[in-house]
Protein backbone atom coordinates (compact mmCIF):
# COMPACT_ATOMS: atom_id res chain seq x y z
CA UNK A 1 0.00 0.00 0.00
CA UNK A 2 1.23 3.46 -0.51
CA UNK A 3 2.85 5.00 2.38
CA UNK A 4 0.91 8.29 1.85
CA UNK A 5 -2.11 6.68 1.83
CA UNK A 6 -1.99 4.39 4.38
CA UNK A 7 -0.49 7.36 6.82
CA UNK A 8 -3.66 8.89 5.86
CA UNK A 9 -5.92 5.81 6.41
CA UNK A 10 -4.01 6.03 10.16
CA UNK A 11 -5.26 9.61 10.28
CA UNK A 12 -8.90 8.79 9.43
CA UNK A 13 -9.41 6.30 12.01
CA UNK A 14 -7.79 8.53 14.86
CA UNK A 15 -10.03 11.53 13.83
CA UNK A 16 -12.90 9.22 14.03
CA UNK A 17 -12.25 7.71 17.20
CA UNK A 18 -11.32 11.11 18.32
CA UNK A 19 -14.76 12.50 17.21
CA UNK A 20 -16.70 9.35 18.90
CA UNK A 21 -14.66 9.80 22.10
CA UNK A 22 -15.41 13.81 22.58
CA UNK A 23 -19.05 13.08 21.68
CA UNK A 24 -18.71 10.72 24.08
CA UNK A 25 -18.26 12.79 26.66
CA UNK A 26 -20.47 15.58 25.82
CA UNK A 27 -23.66 13.22 26.49
CA UNK A 28 -23.81 11.30 23.09
CA UNK A 29 -23.93 7.75 22.35
CA UNK A 30 -20.72 6.31 19.80
CA UNK A 31 -22.37 3.34 19.73
CA UNK A 32 -24.84 4.96 17.90
CA UNK A 33 -25.06 3.67 14.49
CA UNK A 34 -26.32 7.06 13.02
CA UNK A 35 -23.44 8.94 14.76
CA UNK A 36 -21.42 6.62 13.24
CA UNK A 37 -22.23 6.53 10.07
CA UNK A 38 -23.07 10.35 10.09
CA UNK A 39 -18.96 10.01 11.15
CA UNK A 40 -17.81 8.49 8.23
CA UNK A 41 -20.14 10.57 5.76
CA UNK A 42 -18.73 13.56 7.42
CA UNK A 43 -14.88 12.24 6.31
CA UNK A 44 -15.94 11.32 2.56
CA UNK A 45 -17.00 14.79 2.43
CA UNK A 46 -14.10 16.55 3.83
CA UNK A 47 -11.97 14.01 1.24
CA UNK A 48 -9.84 12.71 4.28
CA UNK A 49 -8.02 10.04 2.38
CA UNK A 50 -8.80 6.67 2.64
CA UNK A 51 -12.96 7.44 4.31
CA UNK A 52 -14.47 6.12 1.06
CA UNK A 53 -12.97 2.61 1.05
CA UNK A 54 -13.25 1.76 5.24
CA UNK A 55 -16.94 3.29 4.50
CA UNK A 56 -17.64 1.08 1.67
CA UNK A 57 -15.75 -1.97 3.66
CA UNK A 58 -17.88 -0.87 7.05
CA UNK A 59 -20.93 -0.40 5.36
CA UNK A 60 -21.34 -3.83 3.08
CA UNK A 61 -19.66 -5.86 6.56
CA UNK A 62 -22.73 -4.34 8.23
CA UNK A 63 -20.49 -2.49 10.82
CA UNK A 64 -22.51 0.42 12.96
CA UNK A 65 -19.55 1.48 15.51
CA UNK A 66 -16.28 0.90 16.73
CA UNK A 67 -16.67 -1.89 19.07
CA UNK A 68 -18.06 -4.12 15.98
CA UNK A 69 -15.39 -2.72 13.60
CA UNK A 70 -12.73 -4.11 16.10
CA UNK A 71 -14.56 -7.50 15.79
CA UNK A 72 -14.72 -7.78 12.22
CA UNK A 73 -11.23 -6.85 11.90
CA UNK A 74 -10.35 -10.13 14.31
CA UNK A 75 -12.59 -12.51 12.50
CA UNK A 76 -11.25 -10.89 8.98
CA UNK A 77 -7.18 -11.85 10.51
CA UNK A 78 -8.74 -15.25 11.83
CA UNK A 79 -10.33 -16.44 8.92
CA UNK A 80 -7.49 -14.99 6.25
CA UNK A 81 -4.82 -17.07 8.24
CA UNK A 82 -7.43 -20.20 8.14
CA UNK A 83 -7.41 -20.49 4.47
CA UNK A 84 -5.92 -23.24 3.31
CA UNK A 85 -3.15 -21.26 0.86
CA UNK A 86 -2.44 -18.89 4.00
CA UNK A 87 -1.81 -21.66 6.07
CA UNK A 88 0.25 -23.79 3.94
CA UNK A 89 2.38 -20.62 3.58
CA UNK A 90 2.68 -19.98 7.31
CA UNK A 91 3.74 -23.52 7.81
CA UNK A 92 6.55 -22.86 5.83
CA UNK A 93 7.89 -20.22 7.43
CA UNK A 94 6.90 -20.99 11.13
CA UNK A 95 9.65 -18.41 12.88
CA UNK A 96 8.58 -16.07 10.86
CA UNK A 97 5.88 -13.58 11.40
CA UNK A 98 3.55 -13.04 8.56
CA UNK A 99 2.68 -9.46 7.02
CA UNK A 100 -0.40 -8.32 4.79
CA UNK A 101 0.45 -5.63 1.90
CA UNK A 102 -0.62 -4.59 -1.05
CA UNK A 103 1.89 -4.37 -4.02
CA UNK A 104 2.21 -1.67 -6.64
CA UNK A 105 -0.30 -3.27 -9.02
CA UNK A 106 -3.49 -3.26 -6.27
CA UNK A 107 -2.58 -7.25 -5.35
CA UNK A 108 -2.81 -8.42 -1.62
CA UNK A 109 0.46 -10.09 -0.66
CA UNK A 110 1.39 -11.95 2.62
CA UNK A 111 4.89 -11.41 3.21
CA UNK A 112 7.46 -13.54 5.90
CA UNK A 113 10.56 -12.17 5.31
CA UNK A 114 13.01 -11.01 2.39
CA UNK A 115 12.01 -13.38 -0.46
CA UNK A 116 9.73 -14.85 0.83
CA UNK A 117 5.75 -14.06 -0.27
CA UNK A 118 2.41 -15.18 -1.71
CA UNK A 119 0.34 -13.30 -3.57
CA UNK A 120 -3.37 -14.04 -3.17
CA UNK A 121 -5.04 -14.37 -6.23
CA UNK A 122 -7.10 -11.30 -7.09
CA UNK A 123 -10.14 -13.43 -7.71
CA UNK A 124 -10.18 -15.30 -4.38
CA UNK A 125 -11.73 -14.90 -1.20
CA UNK A 126 -8.46 -14.59 0.64
CA UNK A 127 -8.00 -11.49 -1.80
CA UNK A 128 -11.12 -10.03 -0.89
CA UNK A 129 -10.30 -11.05 2.83
CA UNK A 130 -6.97 -9.63 2.92
CA UNK A 131 -8.72 -5.82 1.54
CA UNK A 132 -11.18 -5.85 3.80
CA UNK A 133 -8.59 -6.37 6.56
CA UNK A 134 -5.92 -4.08 5.50
CA UNK A 135 -8.89 -1.45 5.39
CA UNK A 136 -10.52 -1.91 8.81
CA UNK A 137 -6.70 -2.47 10.27
CA UNK A 138 -5.55 0.97 9.05
CA UNK A 139 -8.84 2.40 9.92
CA UNK A 140 -8.71 1.31 13.19
CA UNK A 141 -5.04 1.90 13.65
CA UNK A 142 -4.50 -1.84 15.21
CA UNK A 143 -2.09 -4.27 14.02
CA UNK A 144 -0.11 -2.52 11.81
CA UNK A 145 3.75 -3.01 11.23
CA UNK A 146 5.75 -0.25 12.38
CA UNK A 147 8.97 -1.14 10.73
CA UNK A 148 6.77 -1.83 7.16
CA UNK A 149 4.67 1.00 6.84
CA UNK A 150 1.19 0.46 5.14
CA UNK A 151 1.58 -3.43 6.42
CA UNK A 152 -0.31 -5.12 8.86
CA UNK A 153 1.59 -7.80 11.03
CA UNK A 154 -0.99 -10.94 11.25
CA UNK A 155 -0.92 -12.78 14.58
CA UNK A 156 -0.36 -16.52 14.11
Amino acid sequence: MNPILAGSLVSLGKDLLQNVVSSASKGESPADAESFRALLAQASENNVAGANEAGEVMSRLGIENVTQAEEVRSQLEFELLARPEVAAFQAQHPNSPLRLGRSADGSFVLSAGPGQTLRLDPRSEASASAGDLLSLSHFLDRGLDPDHPGEVLLKG
